[in-house]
């Protein structure tokens, strides 16, 4: 409350929190003036309040520190270690990269407020005053606009019966928040700055700077002397404080047990986890890590493709490969679908690339700490010196362990082969070939010729010892290649243990040698020595280095990808010559010269091997290619593809005649009875491959590894102990096994118990993970008379932009009627006029390979053109004033330019223009939070200073500084936060809505629409046209987003973001993302907050510079793709880009191949694919459109700007595209890289 006692000419009251302790302790005559306004001593007393009048407040908004942290103007004595006390000017010097480094004297304050709202100077009670902001308050209290007949906001009695009038103060809670080394005052300007002696108090600036809670200098003398209970009585429990810097710190105590900014009791979030708070203090050394990535996903995820390959090579091979020979012919592009004998190789080079890829790590790579940022500059990472040094014992385990492995399931596997054909179970053969296949190479399973069981002993030696690979594929099917794969393993650890001591250059010819004898001998070996390669390549931290070049990345990728191409398209061309010429000069199984068209396996011609071992190195070196060979169905048919590869020959001998003479039988035609056939057998292959993986490949891997552990890490570790060792387990699991498995059985269901229940719970309340209770309106007067209305009583009709921007959010609300006929239309006429070409009605054709990818995008745009058909209804303040009130009242409506500080130009530019909005709603107050040194002593400029750190310590640059305007500011439940750039600007129509948006809606938080037609529109039309597409996001995506779904689906922008105080405190912005908005958005759904739809405006700026424009992009998908979010939708939402990345490379592939490959597309993908095109000019062309007209753009330019648009378009998809590769590329950098604004 104000206080009537205070005598002209006093400084900053004394701090109500401190209640009458510290008037009775300062001032003689404290009872008097407690009696004399009952609701200051009322307010004086809280401390002493009964817990449930504290918990009541609680209950309405105002934490009980945030209550005692109030001040009144006026009073006896001011702040302790406040600047002004006494009335004595202070001298306080800042550092500045912008702006003045030295803040003026002081002046002693020359007027007073009465609890009445009206002020005293002497014997004045009369006459207006105005303030800096272009308020005024006459000599009743009742504000008005300065110079001007018309009010900014009407008077009390407008106002709902129960709200405050405009001769309530505007107070905000103290800012001291944990003892946390904050350095407000050292840092921030505000509450140390000075205002002219002519400046009522109580005006919109005033009132943020010299009523701000602790703004002192914790770098004086006078802050570093005093106790917290003298800096800020009542706050004593939030532990002691240290003033001291990081380099004065020696270690990090917690702050007492507070965890977490007070929050409200029975608050969803309490209890849900804490976040510590902790005093600024050095950083501990952090953990010493190898490697981000695990780089065995897209190895998992070749060897899945390589699978899928070999299984419809042996498909083909045995049904349409004689009758249609141009179905994926050989020699022709398409035909790599089914090159069973390049998928092997593919097999022998991962091998080779992972089997000693740990020892190799150990022997060559540097472990490094991950490189910890500081504020301006990288610190230095923790770098070893050398290699920690070859793990020897790893690779004779490892070889050890893999014989077993590659052993058991192949024994196994043998062994159900040879007894099903002995039986005589796959018979049908030869019936479905006469039947319907012929002529066709189907043939009757061979594998009885391994005789009886003495026979099949001798098969299982035969496995391993056995290199005439035409008997083992008579007898064995798949099995004939365990001999190569077991000898080449071998290889790939004898070959990395010799040459692992030696340096590079020598190790690296020993490679060379030995990879071109083995090639010379044709042997298969030399794809493992191939893989090892590389393995050791990328060990050594060489791939790293291609890496950082992006021109030589690219060139030896383009390099790599044309020579696969072109020994896989070649046919006759091409490979059959690269063949002919090789089998000349090369020696083949002792027979130097040799003919090609008469030997067999093939997976050493020229043709087989290149292409896999071109593409390998293709994708490690294309984080792309990585990213696409990853997706989860690839990597999970690479973790069974052991089974997969062995098990086939039984599927397509056991199901697949069986399924054709079915289909058959009803008379379809061919393709719709092989096609059926396949598809089916494909998926009992991958259903049959999780079985063995679990009961072979799995048991395998224990059984090697407990066998290894038993002979060697055991004691005692002897080979004649393994039989005591073997007897003691059979014992054991006769004992006990029974009674294990029956406990893991009961564990195992009740977890999968819990699990069901909580994703049925998830799936049936997604939208709403948390329910937020509502916040009741207050009743305590106290609190009442910190509040404003939320009610709008602005006139904006003077405001020629407010009227703007109300005439085209009224033509938006009605965009949603020619959206409706507009994309459908264009995508049908598209498709009947085909111009990029003819479509048929079959359903699958060889374009379908790569046009497929156009359908990935159909999610994006259909969520796009959902966006674009729902109304985006503006009502007027007519209709708004008939709607329910959910929030009759708020404290504080903050917009907060956030910046680094380094651009004086835009922050004042922006500053300048919002700051005319405080006159439209007394509740507004304009901010802007810098990073220390930048300080604006003559703006409302809170500075976060280096030392601060978040609680939990996660928060950097951005999050950081908003972290510190959370703590600063002690943000309440009435509190609301619009979050701008430093270049944004709004108008007075969108801070109406804003405001209408508190009022009659429930939601917590909200965005608008962010325009880029700010300084610079159309001064370079590329990044102009590049924009677009985010502006038709905001009308589109993102308005669906808010106005339909109410949850952060696809994340939030961090400019126009509009959130609670409440909100605020309990999420935080402690995060160690790069897109913070996006992990703060996340963790709003999961607490249960809710978002909404602002039917506003912010204008802003475009990137200058192409480095701007794709570091900008960069750091939106690096920062999102490290967040975990709800429902994987940050993956889902890099996926989304990633798939517009190859949509967009599609495209351009498809341009040189339509002058080689003439396949029709079929009609579905060509459908999807014209919509996704459509939609996609459509978020440009609408995007642009939007802001021309918010441009207020000459009626003529506007037409030759959407053609131009159309031009440059592509192009622009292009940077798009370069931005996420280049992000794909790159190593975590974990910096905020701020970009260039005029």
């Amino acid at each position: 409350m104000f206080s009537s006692s205070a005598p002209h000419g006093a400084g900053h009251a004394g701090s109500a929190g401190a209640g009458g302790e510290y008037d009775q302790r300062h001032s003689p005559d404290a009872s008097e003036q407690h009696s004399a306004d009952p609701l200051r001593a009322q307010f004086a007393d809280y401390d002493d309040a009964e817990p449930d009048s504290q918990e009541r407040r609680y209950n309405q908004g105002l934490s009980v520190s945030g209550v005692a942290g109030y001040q009144s103007v006026g009073g006896e004595h001011s702040e302790p270690g406040s600047p002004t006390n006494g009335g004595e000017g202070y001298e306080r010097s800042n550092e500045s990269g912008s702006s003045g480094t030295k803040v003026d004297q002081r002046q002693p304050r020359p007027d007073t407020m009465s609890s009445e709202g009206s002020y005293e100077n002497g014997n004045r009670t009369g006459g207006n005053h105005t303030s800096e902001s272009g308020h005024a308050y006459n000599g009743d209290g009742m504000y008005n606009r300065n110079n001007d007949s018309q009010t900014g906001y009407v008077d009390a009695s407008l106002y709902h019966p129960s709200s405050p009038d405009s001769r309530f103060g505007r107070y905000r809670e103290g800012s001291f928040g944990h003892a946390s080394g904050l350095e407000s005052g050292r840092a921030s300007s505000v509450g140390t700055d000075h205002s002219p002696g002519n400046i009522p108090y109580n005006s919109s600036r005033v009132a943020l700077n010299n009523e701000w809670r602790n703004s002192y200098d914790q770098g004086s003398n006078i802050s570093r002397d005093m106790t917290v209970a003298e800096i800020a009585p009542g706050k004593e429990q939030y532990g002691a404080r240290d003033s001291r810097y990081d380099d004065e710190i020696e270690k990090s105590p917690l702050a007492g047990d507070q965890k977490y900014a007070p929050l409200p009791p029975g608050s969803p979030a309490v209890g849900a986890g804490d976040k510590g708070a902790f005093i600024s203090t050095a950083r501990d050394p952090p953990a010493v890590v190898i490697s981000r990535t695990n780089r065995l996903e897209w190895i998992d995820g070749l060897r899945g493709i390589a699978s899928v390959i070999i299984f419809t090579h042996h498909f083909s091979d045995l049904t349409w490969s004689q009758s249609h020979p141009n179905t994926l012919a050989e020699g022709s592009l398409q035909g790599f679908l089914r090159n069973g004998q390049l998928a092997v190789g593919m097999y022998f080079l991962l091998g080779g690339r992972v089997l000693a890829a740990s020892f190799l790590k150990s022997a060559f790579t540097i472990p490094k700490a991950p490189v910890v940022h500081g504020d301006d500059e990288p610190e230095k990472p923790v770098v070893p010196l050398k290699a920690p040094g070859p793990r020897w014992l790893s690779l004779s385990s490892s070889l050890f362990r893999r014989s077993i492995r590659l052993a058991f399931p192949a024994i196994v596997v043998g062994f159900i082969q040879w007894q099903v054909c002995a039986n005589g179970l796959m018979n049908t053969t030869m019936e479905a070939q006469n039947t319907f296949l012929a002529p066709s190479s189907l043939w009757v399973p061979t594998w009885c010729n391994i005789g009886d069981f003495a026979g099949f002993l001798q098969f299982c030696l035969d496995l391993f010892t056995e290199s005439n690979h035409q008997y083992m594929l008579i007898v064995g099917s798949a099995l004939w290649t365990t001999y190569d794969q077991f000898w080449g393993s071998v290889l790939v650890y004898i070959v990395a243990a010799t040459l692992a001591p030696l340096p590079a250059r020598g190790r690296y010819s020993l490679y060379l040698a030995i990879c071109v004898s083995l090639w010379w001998i044709n042997s298969p070996n030399m794809l493992y020595m191939l893989g090892l390669w590389l393995a050791d390549f990328h060990a050594a931290g060489y791939i790293r280095k291609i890496q950082d070049s992006w021109k030589l990345t690219v060139a030896l990728e383009a390099s790599a990808m044309a020579l696969a191409m072109a020994m896989i398209a070649g046919g006759g061309k091409v490979a059959t010559p690269a063949n002919n010429a090789i089998a000349k000069v090369t020696v083949y199984q002792g027979m130097y010269g040799w003919n090609p068209s008469t030997v067999w396996p093939q997976y050493m011609f020229m043709s087989n091997w290149i292409p896999p071992a071109c593409i390998l190195f293709w994708v490690e070196l294309s984080h792309a290619m990585q990213w696409f060979v990853s997706w989860g169905i690839f990597t999970w048919i690479g973790k069974v593809s052991y089974g997969f590869y062995l098990m086939q020959f039984l599927t397509i001998y056991g199901l697949m005649p069986h399924l054709v003479l079915h289909f058959a039988a009803q008379g379809h035609s061919y393709w719709n009875v092989v096609v059926p056939a396949y598809i089916l057998c494909l998926m009992f292959n991958f259903f049959i491959a999780w079985v063995s993986y679990h009961l072979l490949d799995r048991v395998g891997l224990k059984l090697g590894k407990w066998i290894w552990d038993g002979l060697f890490v055991s004691k005692p570790n002897t080979a004649g102990a393994l039989p005591l060792k073997m007897v003691r387990a059979l014992f054991d699991n006769i004992i006990h096994a029974p009674g294990r498995m029956v406990r893991d059985i009961g564990e195992k269901s009740s977890s999968a118990y819990t699990n069901t229940r909580s994703t049925l719970h998830t799936i049936m309340n997604w939208r709403t993970p948390t329910t937020r209770p509502a916040v009741a309106d207050p009743t305590d007067p106290e609190v009442l008379s910190q509040l404003h209305s939320t009610r709008w009583t602005a006139d904006l009709s003077h405001d020629l932009e407010a009227v703007r921007t109300a005439r085209l959010l009224r033509l938006q609300s009605w965009a949603w009627v020619p959206h409706l006929f507009l994309i459908p239309g264009f995508t049908a006429i598209w498709v009947v006029f085909h111009p990029t070409g003819q479509w048929t009605y079959d359903a699958l054709t060889f374009s379908t390979i790569w046009r497929f990818v156009w359908v990935l995008s159909i999610p994006n745009c259909l969520f796009a053109y959902c966006g674009f058909i729902t109304p985006d209804m503006v009502y007027s303040k007519e209709v708004m004033d008939k709607k329910p009130v959910h929030r009759e009242y708020i404290r504080n409506f903050f917009i907060v330019l956030v910046t680094k500080g380094s651009n004086e130009a835009a922050v004042r530019r922006g500053y300048n223009k919002l700051v005319k909005l405080e006159k439209y709603h007394p509740s507004v107050k304009v901010v802007v939070l810098t990073d220390e040194p930048y300080v604006y002593p003559d703006l409302q400029n809170i500075v976060c200073p280096k030392s601060y750190k978040s609680p939990l310590g996660k928060a950097k640059y951005k999050a950081r500084a908003l972290d510190y305007f959370r703590y600063h500011v002690s943000l309440g439940v009435y509190d609301w936060i619009l979050h701008m750039d430093e270049e944004s600007v709004t108008d007075g129509e969108s801070l109406r809505h804003c405001i209408e948006f508190i009022r009659y809606t429930p939601h917590h938080f909200g965005q608008g629409i962010i325009l880029y037609n700010g300084e610079g529109f159309w001064e370079n039309w590329y990044f102009t046209v590049a924009d677009g597409i985010r502006v038709g996001d905001d009308l589109a995506r993102f308005h669906f987003q808010n106005s339909v779904i109410h949850r952060p689906v696809f994340g939030v922008h961090g400019s126009f973001l509009m959130t609670n105080g409440e909100m605020e405190n309990e999420c935080t912005w402690d995060f160690g993302s790069l897109a913070e908005d996006f992990e703060f958005s996340q963790d709003a759904w999961r607490r249960g907050f809710t978002s909404g739809r602002i039917h506003g405006i912010v204008r802003e700026q475009s990137p200058t510079t192409l480095r701007d424009f794709l570091k900008q992009r960069r750091r939106w998908f690096m920062g999102i793709r490290d967040i975990k979010g709800l429902y994987g939708l940050p993956n889902l939402a890099i996926n989304l880009w990633i798939v517009g990345v190859f949509t967009l490379a599609v495209t351009i592939v498809n341009l040189p191949l339509g002058f080689i490959e003439h396949s029709l597309t079929p009609i579905w993908v060509a459908i999807c694919a014209d919509f996704c095109f459509i939609t996609f000019f459509t978020l440009y062309l609408w995007g642009l459109l939007f802001q021309e007209l918010d441009f207020g753009q000459v009626w003529w330019k506007i037409p030759i700007h959407l053609l131009s648009a159309i031009v440059i378009q592509p192009f622009a998809s292009v940077a798009e595209g370069l931005s996420a590769i280049w992000a794909m590329s790159s190593e975590d950098f974990g910096k905020f890289e701020v970009i260039v604004k005029r």
